[in-house]
């Protein structure tokens, strides 16, 4: 695992993957003020929840800062706040996790830091490179069926297959969370919660195939991105 930086700014804690450097702090922890105010939020199907903002900063380049907002019926009563634990602050694990995966070879965002703040109960959120050019999947193979077809078997498909080789849970896998960009690239976002799976490699497939399938039938996203399940050995 790379190694942490931990700052202190105004409120937050800041918890870094490389050293940042003060000239890069004072207009990092600004944009985390803003990033409370000032949101973008997605319009294609799938988006999800997440509210981020997209700022250029020096050393660091375009990056997105992603606040974690809770869905579900509890988001209704608690939208943005957590319990603190040892062990457990969920922007911090996701970096992490997002760190060894990458060293894996897999298609993620470069990830770059974690903040939060408050004490027994927080708020927080990540910060991940920016994938310049980018569209959801579901939204490309919405307004692109031919080409959304080929991009899903011969780009996302192979994909696919290195998150079950790799024993990767991504809890919330689905075509609102695969990023196509220039070149047709794929892209995996949103590892909120994702962790290395230990049963066996055929339950891991079929917990993710059903997941994902059950969100191209209930957002109506073209057919040809449904998973045919694989027969058990």
């Amino acid at each position: 695992m790379s190694e942490l930086h931990k700052y202190s700014r105004d409120k937050y804690t800041i918890v870094s993957l490389k050293e940042l450097k003060e000239e890069t702090l004072l207009p990092f922890t600004n944009t985390l003020l803003k990033s409370e105010k000032k949101i973008k939020t997605s319009l294609s199907p799938l988006g999800g929840r997440a509210q981020i903002l997209i700022k250029n900063l020096p050393e660091l380049g375009l990056l997105v800062f992603k606040n974690y907002f809770r869905g579900g019926i509890l988001g209704v009563f608690n939208k943005r706040t957590y319990l603190k634990t040892k062990d457990n602050i969920r922007p911090l694990t996701e970096i992490i996790f997002l760190d060894k995966i990458k060293k894996l070879n897999l298609p993620v965002p470069q990830p770059i830091a974690a903040y939060y703040w408050g004490n027994l109960f927080y708020k927080g959120g990540i910060v991940t490179e920016y994938i310049n050019n980018s569209t959801t999947l579901a939204q490309f193979c919405i307004e692109n069926e031919d080409k959304g077809q080929k991009i899903f078997k011969e780009k996302f498909l192979p994909v696919f297959e290195e998150i079950i080789n790799n024993k990767i849970f991504h809890c919330d896998l689905h075509p609102g969370n695969v990023l196509v960009s220039r070149g047709e690239k794929i892209h995996l976002i949103d590892f909120d919660k994702a962790f290395f799976f230990e049963g066996l490699p055929f339950y891991l497939r079929e917990k993710l195939e059903s997941r994902w399938n059950r969100a191209v039938k209930k957002h109506n996203l073209p057919s040809f991105l449904s998973m045919v399940p694989k027969r058990r050995p």
